[in-house]
């Protein structure tokens, strides 16, 4: 038995030579009889589609060679040409309805059209149906977005009907040489009739199209206003940004132990490229201008850069305080009174000096009772702690503070530095920290000042 090899709306078939001749003579008919009309060639090719179509279900029944009674199904399901719909009446065979998108009848995009096509619901009582199931998620669980979601994803992956053949299977007519025939007619018809009222139609839109180039030209001038604001905004913040930071620099040095000017230019950066990214997307959206790739690019890397330059800043210093040292103090003072004065080396607590940049942390006290002292005894015990990368560096932190002095001076009263001080240069902060425990007996008193911080 000799075997052909064909082509078929795009899918390759293997018949047998008589079924070959059989088809053969079957388009050719279709195309004498159609060849010459206006939409024949659709015709012709909604009909050999849905030949493909029948000869790939031969083939899910195991039947990978077409033979010639698989041809002869075929066309008696699909009728000759040259039948009228009399003639063929019993030859039709319904088939199963497809869900397709159907636009003609569609408001947003022939979902809700469709499925109504496809269970045989009516279209008004499916989008009743649909309206009323988004207010119940949205009063009952603010998730009225779940059918939305669902409706765009139907939307996106849902074909819409094109062909007339798509379209009767959208209705689950008959698919016949004849039905197709009729099917494309109809179409023609309504498009000729669509035609007459497309004067009307055309002036509805050239007005919605003035008027809607009327407000986008309002638009563009509010949004040119709102531009030019922002840009002076942003040119303010960007100064004033600058004038801050870098006055702040010398603050910024007593934290870090790189340059600070590379710390505040990062932080510029960071702050200051977003923004301008903003401001471009949106003259890009209302102006329609074009799309600088390079531009975005660069400042986009340039962000990331900074970014990643001022997390490794970061990460730097916090390797500055891994460690961390422990030095205690113990220094006795006898008061024949029974009281003790506590005093502050400087009649304030703080000493930040903006224009110096010098930074100052509070040092702390706290009052305790110890039964085995004596009223006339009192003894003060000075914590320090620090940070650093190790304990030998986190011990020379604190030796910065070899000038913190606690000085006695008279027989009942001593003097207390009210804060540590940091500049920067020699002195940079790494935790830092000093408290201070004064002990007394029950009888005894502490007295101190107000310049003095106390912790419980």
């Amino acid at each position: 038995m000799k075997m052909v090899d064909i082509s078929l709306n795009g899918v390759a078939f293997v018949l047998d030579e008589e079924a070959y001749f059989r088809l053969n003579i079957y388009i050719q008919s279709l195309k004498t009889a159609y060849g010459s009309q206006k939409n024949g060639k659709e015709i012709i090719d909604d009909i050999e589609a849905r030949i493909a179509e029948l000869f790939l279900n031969g083939q899910k029944e195991n039947l990978s060679l077409i033979t010639l009674e698989k041809v002869e199904e075929i066309i008696s399901q699909l009728g000759e040409p040259e039948d009228s719909s009399e003639n063929v009446e019993h030859k039709k065979i319904r088939f199963e309805r497809r869900f397709y998108r159907d636009e003609k009848n569609s408001k947003i995009g022939g979902v809700l059209s469709g499925l109504s096509n496809y269970f045989g619901i009516s279209l008004i009582l499916l989008r009743l149906l649909f309206i009323a199931s988004m207010f119940i998620e949205f009063f009952i669980s603010d998730q009225f977005w779940i059918s939305i979601c669902l409706y765009l994803i139907l939307w996106a992956i849902v074909p819409k009907a094109k062909t007339a053949r798509q379209k009767m299977e959208m209705h689950g007519e008959p698919i016949t040489a004849s039905t197709i025939e009729k099917s494309i007619k109809k179409e023609i018809k309504g498009t000729v009739g669509d035609a007459k009222s497309s004067k009307i139609a055309k002036l509805f839109v050239n007005l919605f199209y003035v008027i809607g180039k009327i407000l986008k030209f309002f638009l563009m001038f509010i949004f040119g206003c709102i531009s030019f604001v922002f840009i002076l905004l942003l040119f303010a913040f960007v100064i004033s940004s600058i004038v801050v930071m870098v006055a702040y620099i010398p603050f910024v040095e007593v934290f870090v132990s790189s340059n600070p000017y590379i710390a505040v230019l990062l932080s510029l950066l960071i702050l200051i490229i977003p923004l301008i990214l903003i401001y471009y997307l949106l003259i890009k959206t209302v102006f329609s201008v074009k799309w600088r790739r390079g531009i975005t690019i660069s400042l986009v890397l340039l962000w990331i850069l900074s970014l990643g330059s001022f997390v490794g800043i970061a990460v730097n210093e916090g390797f500055d305080r891994i460690e961390r040292f422990y030095e205690t103090e113990e220094i006795n003072v006898t008061s024949k009174s029974g009281v003790l004065n506590v005093i502050s080396s400087e009649n304030k607590k703080s000493n930040f000096d903006f224009r110096e940049g010098v930074f100052s942390k509070g040092v702390y006290y706290r009052i305790k009772t110890d039964s085995t002292l004596d009223p006339s005894n009192f003894r003060i015990v000075v914590n320090k702690s620090s940070f650093g990368r190790n304990s030998k560096d986190a011990q020379k932190n604190l030796e910065l503070f070899k000038d913190f002095e606690i000085k006695i001076e008279t027989d009942s009263s001593v003097e207390v530095p009210p804060y540590l001080l940091f500049n920067g240069e020699k002195v940079k902060f790494r935790g830092q920290n000093i408290k201070i425990d004064i002990y007394k007996s029950e009888d005894s008193e502490v007295k101190t000042d107000s310049y003095l911080n106390r912790c419980e």
